[in-house]
């Protein structure tokens, strides 16, 4: 069973119709002959605890060439290489944190794609996975409102090596079943990414392990955007 979900193009003034089948590939794709912005918002995942410019820096080169503009509030914890640093990334936030500034952030830069990566922090607040998955919701809400034309990449969380790893997977889960045929809203599998030899500590990627978030988000973005 498919979905169906419209993108308004702001890019091209095309109503894009496209299918967002049950692995949530878009059967229908569209070049956007501007520059894409791009907004990282999260956690410190997103922010890029411990490496520099931690996925940013390669979801940025995986794109080298193409005309990407990643935006965001935030400049902290750039790299070499990576000469847009601009990004939503917080430590220690919970999606109760981001939803308070996540619509303004919205209307104030205007991306194309937000890729949010969010709710670690919040299941191991304790809270237990359905309130996370409650707030994850609220603030999916809070974003897809705040701009008829944004797209949302969702991440599925990723490994974490401590006590509160069966909790995420169960909240990996209800957010895949929750994901299906929701609009303007990509699931993309992190879950799997990593293996415990890419983490630094029990929670946060390390060098080889941003390196393959960085190459996950733009496989994704790529698969539905053929960029030139």
């Amino acid at each position: 069973m498919a979905g169906f979900v419209s993108i308004i193009g702001p890019f091209t003034g095309v109503n894009w119709v496209v299918t967002l089948a049950l692995s949530f590939a878009l059967v229908q794709q569209a070049v956007f002959p501007e520059p894409i912005r791009v907004m990282p918002m999260g956690d410190s995942i997103t922010w890029g605890y411990d490496t520099p410019g931690g996925y940013r820096v390669h979801l940025w080169n995986a794109w080298r060439g193409v005309q990407l503009d990643f935006v965001g509030s935030q400049t902290a914890n750039s790299a070499a290489g990576l000469p847009d640093p601009q990004h939503e990334g917080y430590g220690g936030f919970t999606t109760a944190n981001l939803r308070v500034f996540a619509a303004a952030r919205i209307v104030a830069y205007r991306p194309h794609i937000v890729l949010l990566l969010a709710g670690t922090n919040d299941i191991a607040s304790g809270v237990g996975w359905q309130a996370a998955f409650t707030s994850f919701t609220e603030l999916w809400t809070t974003m897809i409102n705040a701009d008829p034309n944004v797209v949302l990449y969702v991440g599925t969380l990723t490994l974490r090596t401590d006590g509160w790893w069966n909790l995420c997977q169960i909240y990996n889960s209800a957010l895949r079943n929750w994901a299906i045929g929701k609009p303007r809203t990509i699931l993309v599998e992190l879950e799997y990414i990593l293996q415990p030899q890419d983490l630094w500590d029990t929670v946060h990627p390390n060098a080889s392990g941003y390196l393959k978030l960085g190459n996950a988000w733009a496989a994704a973005i790529r698969k539905r955007v053929p960029y030139r």
